[in-house]
């Protein structure tokens, strides 16, 4: 009889494993196809079940979802997608480019 379990619980394992395996390349093959969140897959292109962990802030640069013009936009919450110096107010130009916001930008790392 403890040969049958053991028998069992390692098909088990097995068949849990197996399964685990073919829903997280049915999900990374969802995430490569979709139209949608495409900004998060720059930042987060594989799957993983083990959720990632970011600050609050981290996480609005990432979603795009947090203090910026066009994201305010998009919901009625200001009149305008333009930030103050005229081009569009997205997070990746307020970190990168906008003159307005120059003394945060990101920096490219040495080489």
């Amino acid at each position: 009889m403890a040969v049958l379990s053991t028998s069992i619980s390692i098909f088990l394992n097995l068949a849990l494993k197996d399964l685990k395996k073919c829903s997280l390349e049915i999900w990374q093959d969802r995430w490569n196809l979709s139209e949608t969140g495409r900004r998060n897959f720059l930042f987060v292109p594989q799957v993983n079940i083990n959720r990632a962990s970011f600050n609050s802030r981290t996480n609005q640069f990432i979603t795009a979802h947090g203090p910026f013009v066009t994201y305010l936009h998009r919901f009625g919450l200001c009149s305008h997608d333009r930030c103050f110096c005229g081009a569009e107010g997205d997070p990746n130009r307020y970190a990168t480019v906008c003159p307005v916001t120059k003394p945060f930008h990101f920096t490219k790392p040495s080489a």
